[in-house]
């Protein structure tokens, strides 16, 4: 079995979060876990995980044959409507 990846916007954004994810919750749960500090290191944790199954569905949603140019203009458009959500309601 020949393992394809795809490169889209989601992927792209996953190189940055999963290796963030790892650091964080490595370090705020046996680290530095004082002060409540180790919620962020759980928190950083659930990242890895929802970002990790994100990727997975979105991978093997995209290994049929799609238009890549509408891929990577919806998977845009739905990124930019998440960081305006969290900007304008967080």
């Amino acid at each position: 079995m020949k393992l394809i990846i795809k490169r889209t916007p989601i992927f792209l954004l996953s190189l940055i979060f999963i290796p963030l994810s790892i650091f964080g919750s490595i370090y705020y749960t046996f680290i530095e876990n004082k002060g409540g500090m180790a919620l962020a290191g759980t928190l950083f944790i659930g990242v890895l995980i929802f970002n990790l199954i994100i990727l997975f569905i979105e991978q093997s949603l995209i290994k049929k044959d799609f238009n890549h140019i509408k891929v990577w203009i919806t998977e845009i458009i739905v990124i930019l409507l998440t960081i305006l959500y969290f900007y304008l309601f967080g």
